[in-house]
């Protein structure tokens, strides 16, 4: 293992070394953006969380429940209360995710 260490430091070192005695031609991101990157071609891949998102069946589908209240807050809900825009003034989803891989 001490050989293999050694060796990644010495290979690192010469690499250093050898770059330092060369002209180095410096390149800020934009250009890199520029020359580079603007000429890709993009593929978006994501999607957005649904009831029919895509998942191996082995997984099972995530379930999509209205939101609910954690705790008691005097005056605004009570614990387990469902949030809903006329009594809350905005509404949102709770996610149980059966697992981290999606897509």
């Amino acid at each position: 293992m001490k050989k293999i260490v050694g060796l990644v430091v010495l290979t690192l070192v010469v690499g250093l070394l050898a770059g330092c005695s060369q002209q180095q031609k410096t390149t800020d991101l934009w250009s890199i953006y520029k020359n580079t990157l603007t000429k890709c071609k993009y593929v978006d891949l994501t999607h957005a969380f649904s009831p029919t998102i895509p998942v191996w069946k082995g997984f099972g589908n995530t379930e999509f429940l209205p939101a609910r209240a954690a705790v008691d807050i005097p005056g605004y809900c009570k614990k387990g209360e469902i949030f809903t825009y006329a009594k809350h003034e905005f509404q949102a989803t709770a996610y149980i995710f059966k697992t981290d891989q999606y897509g």
